[in-house]
C-alpha cells in the first residue's frame, strides 16, 4: 500500500477513538457551562488538531472509496479499522505522481546553478529544486484571519542546487549563495533539528529560512513516528542572476526559499511527502523565524497551475486550492517600488496579527448566539472569520454593514483607537488572553486600532469572493467585448478599493507605493495595488496585453527615471502564472 495511506490509516485509527472521546467530553462540558480544563489535563488546541484531523481523515477516506480501481486494488492489511467512521472496504487506490512534488526537465538556470555547484564544492550536484514565487493580486493580511486569498505564482522563482557532503562535514549543512551579500555558514545538523528551541531569531538571517525548513521536516517525521535519519548536505543558493526573486519584495521569496529547502531536504532523505502535506509544514515551520503567516504563500509556491491563478481556501488541516482561469488579453505587470520589505525583520506584520487576534477576542466575547462568551474567547487561537462564524453572519459583508441602529457589527464593538492593555481589559480580555495573542516581538504593545483593521479584512475578504465570480463570470458567458473590458473595469476597481483599504484601514502601505500606484493608474492600468505584506516591495497592476509594452515605457519613465533607476530594467516586468515547485535531477 501507498506510504502515504499507510501514514494517514494508521494516524487515523490510532487518534480517531480519542478524538470522539474528548469530543464527547468537550460535548459535556458544553452543556453544563464548565470550562473544558475542568474536565482534562489537556489545552483546548490538541483537542482542536485531533478533531481537524479527525475530520479530515473521514472525508479523505469517503473520497478514497469513490476511487477505488477495480483493476489494482492495493490491500492496506496490517492496518486495523475499529471505527465505523473508516473505510468498510479493505481496498485503495494509490495516489497519483500529481499528489506529489513533480519532476522537471532540467532548464539552462538549473543547468548553469549546477555547474557554479561544481565550481563552488568541488563535486557533482544531485538535483536543483526550483520553488517560485508568488504574486497576491486581492486578499491582503486576510489569510492568517482564516479567509481565502487568491494569488498566482510567478515564473520568477528561487533555485537551490543540491549534493551530499564528505569528509569533516558528515554532520552538517553547508550553506552557500551566488550572492555575495550572504554569508556562507556549515551548520551542524543538531543544531538544525533544535532550531527555535530556543525561541526565534530577534534578526533573522538568510541561513535561518533553511533551518527552520529543517526543523519543520524533524517535527513532521516525529508527529509520524517515520525512520528518519538527519541528511548532511551541501546546498548553493542562486541569486537574481540565476532566475532568482528579489529579496523582501513581497513576492514571498522568504517562503519560496523555504520550500525549496524543505523539498531538497525531503528529497535527499528519502522522504516523500504530498504537496498538500508539504505546503501545511512550510506554513507552520516559519513560525520558528519569528512569522505568524496564514500559509498563502507556500500553498502558492508548491500547489499552483500552471496558467491559472488560483483561489485558496485555508481548510483544515490542509488548504484547498481551486484554480481561475485568467482573461488572455489581460496581464499582471509587476513593479518594485525601490523600498525593501523585510517583514520578518520588523514588528510591523505581526502587530497587525496580534490586533486581529485582539479583534476576534472581543467580538466574539460579544456574540449574542454564544452562551458563555468566555469559554470561547479563552480559546486561542481564533481569528476574524471565526468570529464571524460565531455571529452567524452568513458573509464577511454583514460584520461590517451599517445597521438600523447607524452602528455594523464591528464599529458597535471594536473602539477605533485602543491606547492601552487597562482599555483592553474594560472590553472583557483578561491579562493571560491578551498575552496570547501577542507574540515575542510585539509584548510590548500598548497601542491598538482593533476596528480599522477588522473592516480592512472583512471587506478585503468580500473583495477577494467578488473577484472571483468575476472571473468565473468571464468564461462562463459569451459576452461583447465591451462588456468583457466592463469586467476587467470591475476587477481593476476591486484593486483599487483593496489598496486604499491597505493604506487607509491597515496602514501597510508607504510613500514610495503610493506614488507607484498612482503612476501605474495614469499609465493606463485598470487597477494597481500593493501585493505582499507591505510596507515597501512591490505592486500588481491589471494592464491590457496589447498596451503592456507602452505601459512599463510610461512608468519607467515617470517613476524609475525619477528615483535613479531608469537603467535597471528588471524592476518592472510582466508575469504570466507560473508552475508549482519542483526537482530537476542534472
Amino acid at each position: 500500500m501507498n506510504d502515504y495511506y499507510k501514514r494517514a490509516f494508521f494516524f487515523c485509527d490510532q487518534q480517531i477513538p480519542k478524538a470522539k472521546a474528548l469530543q464527547r467530553t468537550i460535548n459535556r462540558a458544553v452543556r453544563r457551562g464548565s470550562k473544558l480544563s475542568s474536565y482534562m489535563d489537556l489545552d483546548e488546541d490538541s483537542v482542536q488538531e485531533l478533531e481537524d484531523y479527525r475530520t479530515y481523515i473521514n472525508k479523505l477516506c469517503r473520497e478514497l472509496e469513490s476511487r477505488i480501481d477495480q483493476e489494482g486494488k492495493v490491500s492496506h492489511s496490517g492496518v486495523s479499522s475499529k471505527s465505523d467512521d473508516l473505510l468498510s472496504s479493505s481496498w485503495l487506490l494509490k495516489m497519483s505522481d500529481s499528489d506529489f512534488i513533480p519532476e522537471y526537465k532540467p532548464t539552462d538556470i538549473a543547468i548553469k546553478l549546477s555547474n557554479e555547484f561544481h565550481h563552488t564544492f568541488g563535486t557533482e550536484c544531485s538535483f536543483v529544486v526550483r520553488a517560485p514565487g508568488r504574486v497576491n493580486l486581492i486578499g491582503e493580511h486576510i489569510d492568517y484571519n482564516g479567509y481565502p486569498v487568491l494569488p498566482m505564482a510567478l515564473e520568477q522563482a528561487v533555485y537551490i542546487s543540491v549534493g551530499p557532503t564528505s569528509g569533516s562535514d558528515l554532520d552538517k549543512i553547508v550553506l552557500r549563495s551566488t550572492d555575495t551579500q550572504y554569508r556562507p555558514i556549515k551548520i551542524p545538523i543538531t543544531e538544525a533539528i533544535t532550531f527555535g528551541c530556543e525561541g526565534s531569531p530577534d534578526s533573522p538571517e538568510w541561513f535561518h529560512y533553511f533551518q527552520c525548513a529543517y526543523r519543520g521536516i524533524k517535527d513532521y517525521v516525529d508527529k509520524l513516528n517515520l525512520d528518519w535519519t538527519p541528511p548532511s548536505l551541501n546546498v548553493l543558493v542562486g541569486d537574481v542572476e540565476y532566475g532568482g526573486l528579489w529579496p523582501a519584495a513581497g513576492l514571498s521569496s522568504s517562503s519560496a526559499f523555504v520550500v525549496a529547502s524543505a523539498i531538497a531536504i525531503m528529497r535527499i532523505s528519502g522522504l516523500k511527502i504530498s504537496r498538500h502535506e508539504l505546503a501545511s509544514l512550510c506554513a507552520k515551520c516559519e513560525q520558528y523565524i519569528g512569522m505568524q503567516g496564514g500559509g498563502m504563500d507556500q500553498a502558492a509556491s508548491v500547489l499552483a497551475v500552471e496558467n491559472n491563478a488560483l483561489m485558496i481556501e485555508f481548510t483544515k488541516p490542509f488548504v484547498t486550492v481551486s484554480p481561475i482561469q485568467l482573461p488572455s488579453d489581460m496581464v499582471f505587470v509587476i513593479a518594485h517600488s525601490g523600498v525593501h520589505a523585510r517583514k520578518a525583520a520588523t514588528s510591523y506584520y505581526n502587530e497587525r496579527v496580534a490586533e486581529c487576534r485582539l479583534a476576534a477576542k472581543i467580538l466574539v466575547r460579544n456574540s449574542p448566539h454564544i452562551t458563555e462568551p468566555s469559554n470561547y474567547s479563552s480559546i486561542t487561537p481564533l481569528c476574524l472569520s471565526d468570529a464571524q462564524k460565531l455571529w452567524k453572519a452568513v458573509s464577511p459583508d454583514e460584520m461590517i454593514r451599517i445597521q438600523k441602529d447607524g452602528l455594523s457589527i464591528v464599529t458597535r464593538y471594536l473602539p477605533s483607537d485602543i491606547t492601552s492593555r487597562e482599555n483592553l481589559c474594560n472590553l472583557g480580555l483578561t491579562s493571560p488572553i491578551i498575552e496570547g495573542c501577542l507574540t515575542e516581538n510585539t509584548k510590548t504593545m500598548n497601542h491598538f486600532y482593533l476596528r480599522d483593521r477588522a473592516e480592512h479584512v472583512y471587506s478585503e475578504a468580500e473583495r477577494v469572493f467578488k473577484f472571483y465570480n468575476i472571473c468565473k463570470k468571464i468564461f462562463s458567458n459569451n459576452d461583447s467585448k465591451t462588456n468583457y473590458i466592463n469586467y476587467m473595469q470591475l476587477l481593476g476597481d476591486l484593486m483599487n478599493q483593496s489598496q486604499l483599504s491597505c493604506a487607509n484601514l491597515y496602514q501597510c502601505s508607504c510613500r514610495e507605493l503610493d506614488k507607484l500606484i498612482s503612476v501605474c493608474r495614469s499609465a493606463g492600468a485598470f487597477g494597481s495595488r500593493l501585493t505582499g505584506a507591505g510596507w515597501g516591495g512591490c505592486t500588481v497592476s491589471l494592464v491590457k496585453k496589447s498596451n503592456a509594452e507602452q505601459f512599463i515605457a510610461k512608468v519607467r519613465e515617470e517613476f524609475y527615471n525619477v528615483i535613479g533607476a531608469g537603467s535597471n530594467n528588471d524592476l518592472i516586468f510582466v508575469s504570466q502564472p507560473g508552475r508549482p515547485a519542483g526537482i530537476m535531477v542534472i
